[in-house]
């Protein structure tokens, strides 16, 4: 059975599922039809909006004809970092 892995990228300012499988003509067609699929250059990967819906979709289209790796979808690790804001006082901000 053929094996599709899911991750998380972040992907033109948004979080994306990122859909990644060896070259397989049956598997681009089905990919090609889950509503907002595009394939990345830059990831070489095919990629959609992270939400419930289109992870549904993929289950519904995909889950039949191959085994899907969800590993990748919650590892805590490849979270995207948040920006600290600095609280300096004036005598930090200036430049000596």
């Amino acid at each position: 059975m053929k094996k599709v892995k899911l991750s998380l990228i972040h992907h033109h300012n948004k979080d994306q599922i990122a859909i990644r499988f060896s070259y397989n003509k049956e598997l681009i067609a089905l990919v090609k039809s889950i509503k907002g699929a595009k394939w990345s250059i830059s990831n070489k990967c095919w990629y959609v909006e992270n939400s419930n819906e289109n992870l549904q979709n993929i289950y519904t289209i995909l889950g039949e004809v191959c085994n899907i790796d969800t590993t990748g979808l919650y590892d805590i690790k490849k979270s995207k970092p948040t920006k600290r804001t600095r609280i300096l006082s004036d005598e930090q901000k200036t430049l000596r």
